[in-house]
């Protein structure tokens, strides 16, 4: 199953992603069975949190960017979700800081399941 994964996000490494969608959403996309989505994205959690710009939060990994962030910390909010949200809405998931930090992510995933592999 890992084996799986790992050629999935070797696809979406080589650009087969849909800029319009996170991460796990990719990785559902080219899943091939349902059994296969719902642990796929369980075992990306696994992973999300071993990175080392982890958000804190498994269901938005990635840390907020940009002018929110600094909104949002004046503001007493920590939440990776609301950065999720506003860089969905701006189609900005896999563009600027969002995008270098989900191909980070991208890329330690990789490496930890081909080091496991090993």
């Amino acid at each position: 199953m890992k084996a799986k994964l790992l050629a999935i996000l070797k696809r979406m490494h080589a650009g087969e992603t849909n800029d319009q969608l996170s991460m796990c959403y990719n990785v559902v996309r080219l899943a091939d069975t349902t059994s296969d989505k719902v642990y796929f994205k369980l075992l990306l959690t696994t992973y999300f949190k071993t990175w080392i710009s982890f958000s804190g939060s498994e269901t938005y990994p990635v840390p907020m960017t940009d002018e929110l962030q600094v909104h949002a910390m004046s503001q007493g909010w920590q939440n990776a979700g609301l950065q999720y949200w506003h860089s969905e809405k701006q189609g900005k998931l896999w563009k600027g800081e969002q995008r270098l930090l989900r191909i980070d992510l991208l890329e330690h995933i990789i490496r930890e399941l081909e080091h496991e592999s090993d």
